[in-house]
């Protein structure tokens, strides 16, 4: 009997170990569920804590009537909202730090870690950088299919030895010469004018067209025009309007080439950002050049039309009287471009 009474006391011990384990295991599953989700979410929460603290200088040198200007604006915001105010973007406009001739080199040397400029500014540096200056693109859509067919790759090659990362590509509309008293629409028109120009092959294209091409910063072309320093300057509509070029000059004509201005990043800054950060970054540049084309596209059409208003007559330019200036323009950019610029124009005329 007490036999039998000491089997069912230890069978009632063993059953209570069996259930307090039971519960053990369920609590420590239970645990281990809660903390695993916490853990998630905090890593969710928490997934900019790998991004970098960031403080930046761009410069560039447009003025708060222009779409780019607003375009930088938004890339500066974007990149704090992205980073939850770990990057900040310190933003020089309208020439405050470099005028457009010597901001390149304050990018390639890293006296500045952002800029923005048109392409041809480059060239001084890399030849194969004039490529849109030629007058060899049926229209924006060709522009842009060609830069979206291969020319983003080598362009940034190029830049890449120069210690540049282009990181924001801005079309504008086709570039025309705004000229004072009559309009530029043949070679004839160029003799004896003093033109002012972005580029070495576009300098070269006035001179072959008769002209003399003149060098001056952007933000001092309204007042050469005014005193009458030059005849007539190269720009696109949006420029005639955001320089105010309707007050000193009388026509504009072309088109002739179509414009490009890239964003560039110094490398050797790029390069000690880590792939947190520099993704970040990437992800705003890309938000910003969509709003960009949008805006361009909007801003050409209205450009015109204010310009318009204001008294400046536009004269379309057929580029077949031209035709001996533009292949022998070809010409000498295959010759200083070298192998580059034999990729571009080959992809130039394969996007057609």
């Amino acid at each position: 009997m007490l036999k039998t009474k000491y089997s069912m006391l230890l069978g009632v011990l063993c059953l209570f170990m069996v259930v307090l384990v039971a519960c053990s295991n369920d609590e420590d599953n239970s645990k281990g569920e809660s903390e695993s989700t916490v853990s998630t979410v905090a890593k969710a929460e928490d997934a900019n804590d790998e991004v970098q603290e960031v403080k930046a200088k761009l410069a560039h040198f447009y003025s708060p009537d222009i779409f780019t200007y607003e375009g930088y604006e938004l890339f500066a915001d974007l990149v704090s909202k992205k980073s939850d105010g770990k990057i900040q973007f310190t933003i020089f406009p309208a020439g405050q730090l470099y005028n457009d001739a010597n901001l390149p080199t304050a990018i390639s040397s890293g006296q500045v870690e952002l800029g923005a400029t048109v392409a041809e500014t480059w060239a001084s540096n890399i030849a194969a950088l004039e490529f849109n200056t030629l007058p060899i693109y049926k229209d924006t859509e060709h522009f842009r299919k060609a830069l979206n067919s291969g020319i983003r790759e080598v362009v940034s090659d190029q830049l890449a030895t120069i210690n540049v990362k282009p990181l924001i590509w801005t079309y504008f509309d086709f570039s025309y010469f705004a000229s004072i008293k009559s309009p530029l629409v043949s070679p004839g028109d160029f003799v004896d004018k003093k033109i002012r120009t972005t580029g070495p092959l576009m300098a070269k294209f006035v001179e072959l067209s008769g002209g003399t091409p003149v060098s001056i910063p952007a933000v001092d072309v309204p007042q050469a025009l005014q005193r009458g320093t030059v005849d007539a300057s190269v720009s696109g509509v949006t420029g005639f309007q955001s320089w105010k070029y309707y007050d000193y000059t009388d026509y504009y004509s072309g088109p002739f080439n179509p414009g490009l201005v890239l964003l560039s990043a110094n490398t050797k800054w790029w390069n000690s950002l880590n792939e947190p950060t520099q993704n970040v970054i990437l992800e705003a540049a890309k938000e910003t050049e969509d709003f960009l084309i949008e805006s361009h596209d909007k801003v050409t059409v209205e450009a015109k039309t204010f310009l318009a208003e204001q008294g400046m007559k536009y004269e379309e330019v057929n580029l077949e009287q031209f035709s001996e200036a533009i292949d022998a323009l070809k010409e000498q950019y295959l010759s200083n471009a070298g192998e580059a610029g034999k990729q571009i124009i080959d992809i130039v005329e394969k996007s057609r």
